[in-house]
């Protein structure tokens, strides 16, 4: 039990200190700029500082901004800020993604009419 609350205790000092690296100041700078252009400056940005910002935004406009950013990117912040660890990548297989087009319907089908009116 002892060892469980110093994991917990260890935890919150970095979480609280992760969020301090976001200062208000700077966090209002980014909630006023396009998504584009907070986007670029994010990435470039070391993860656990653009996650801490990404933080203190409003949900739509940190929303708007991971939506302009590199898919990989924004999952990588995503995981900062649920403090969950990456996954391997998975190899991309264009064998596995293709699906054969969809075989044309038979005109003949079931004998049914097509048409309401000609069901009588």
């Amino acid at each position: 039990m002892e060892a469980k609350r110093a994991e917990y205790e260890t935890w919150l000092k970095r979480r609280q200190a992760f969020l301090a690296k976001a200062d208000e100041s700077v966090t209002a700078i980014y909630a006023k700029m396009r998504p584009e252009a907070a986007s670029q400056q994010l990435t470039a940005m070391d993860s656990e500082a653009a996650a801490a910002i990404l933080t203190r935004l409003e949900p739509r406009v940190a929303s708007a901004i991971m939506n302009e950013m590199d898919p990989g990117r924004a999952a990588r912040l995503a995981n900062v800020i649920t403090n969950t660890p990456p996954k391997e990548p998975v190899p991309f297989r264009p064998d596995e993604g293709l699906k054969p087009p969809p075989e044309p319907r038979s005109e003949t089908g079931n004998g049914r009419p097509q048409n309401s009116e000609k069901s009588g």
